[in-house]
C-alpha cells in the first residue's frame, strides 16, 4: 500500500521520545510501488538545489533498505529506472489539481505555495529528462 499524497502537509513529526512520525490524509491510499510516494515526496518537498544535493544518496539509502529487507533480484538501475517513470504521478496528480482549482486562488499563501510546487517538481523532470520518456 502507498500513500499517494506523500508531502510534508501530511507529515507530522514528534518531539523527541514521542512518535517520531505521523502520517496522515490516507484518502489517495492505493496498491502501488512505493517509488511513487518516494518520488512525489523527492519532487515536491525540496526545493531543486536541496535535492540536487542529497537525491542520490537518499535513493541508494532506500534501495539498501528494500533489499535489508528482503526485496529480491532489485538493481539500483532499476531502482533509478523506477523513480524516473514515477516522476508521472506527481504530475499527473498535478494536472489534476489544477483542474479542480477555482479560477480564483484563494489567498497569496496558496499561490506561493503551488507556484513553489510546480518549480519543484518542473526541475525534476526536467533534471531527469522525463520527456525522454514519452
Amino acid at each position: 500500500l502507498i500513500h499517494g499524497d506523500f508531502h510534508l502537509g501530511n507529515l507530522f513529526f514528534g518531539r523527541h521520545g514521542e512518535t517520531p512520525l505521523i502520517i496522515a490524509d490516507w484518502q489517495m491510499m492505493m496498491r502501488g510501488s512505493g517509488m511513487l510516494d518516494v518520488s512525489s515526496f523527492l519532487t515536491s518537498c525540496m526545493g531543486p538545489g536541496m535535492r540536487r544535493a542529497v537525491e542520490t544518496e537518499l535513493l541508494s539509502g532506500y534501495h539498501s533498505v528494500l533489499l535489508e529487507r528482503g526485496t529480491a533480484d532489485y538493481t539500483y538501475v532499476q531502482c533509478l529506472s523506477e523513480y524516473r517513470l514515477s516522476m508521472f504521478f506527481p504530475l499527473m496528480v498535478t494536472v489534476a489539481a489544477f483542474g479542480n482549482i477555482e479560477d480564483e486562488v484563494p489567498d497569496d499563501r496558496t499561490d506561493a505555495e503551488l507556484s513553489a510546487y510546480v518549480e519543484r517538481l518542473s526541475a525534476a523532470l526536467e533534471d531527469h529528462n522525463i520527456s525522454a520518456l514519452l
